[in-house]
């Protein structure tokens, strides 16, 4: 911690294909980090702040060193993680922050929907938001075209109503959401 707030970075790592060893060009890459705050009986983990970066050709990704007085104060036991996200893959079962394994996502519309619904929920807005927002609109992008049930459309829904809290703010999203649901009856 400085005296103008939290910093972190610089990050940087690769996206592969786990079975083939290739790099993965176009992947978003999406850094987390966190921390414990509070005291130690009953300390809270909470999301510091949020960055994302796109690989290269090389599948090769860079975040720079950044700043954030908004969120300042004592923080323990910060820790920093990665996922990655392109069409037709996940993540694969091994983890490492700075090596990002993918592998094809194998399954049906309603698993891949399921999957990537939990990745319009990083950390909120507590980074660059323009790209927090271009990122939580294109899985929403993927998870429309995915819904064909009731119960897919509550998924999109609630991705929705997630993507426009970053977007216009919580009151704005709520009252959308509200407005949806009268035309739904």
């Amino acid at each position: 911690m400085t005296a103008c707030g939290l910093t972190g970075g610089p990050f940087e790592g690769k996206v592969y294909d786990e079975q083939t060893g290739k790099p993965i060009a176009g992947a978003y890459v999406v850094v987390t980090w966190t921390g414990e705050r509070g005291l130690f009986v009953d300390s809270q983990s909470t999301c510091v702040h949020v960055e994302i970066a796109i690989s290269d050709e090389n599948g090769h990704f860079r975040i720079g060193r950044w700043i954030n007085t908004e969120n300042a104060g004592a923080f323990m036991d910060r820790h920093v993680s990665a996922i990655a996200y392109i069409a037709d893959y996940r993540m694969a079962d091994s983890y490492f922050p700075n090596q990002l394994a993918m592998v094809p996502f194998e399954g049906t519309s309603t698993e891949r929907l399921r999957y990537i619904a939990r990745l319009v929920d990083i950390c909120g807005t507590k980074g660059n938001v323009d790209d927090i927002n271009r990122f939580n609109r294109l899985v929403y992008a993927e998870a429309r075209s995915l819904a064909g049930s009731e119960e897919d459309d509550e998924y999109i829904n609630s991705m929705l109503y997630k993507v426009e809290i970053g977007e216009i703010g919580y009151k704005a999203a709520t009252e959308k959401l509200l407005h949806r649901s009268q035309q739904d009856e």
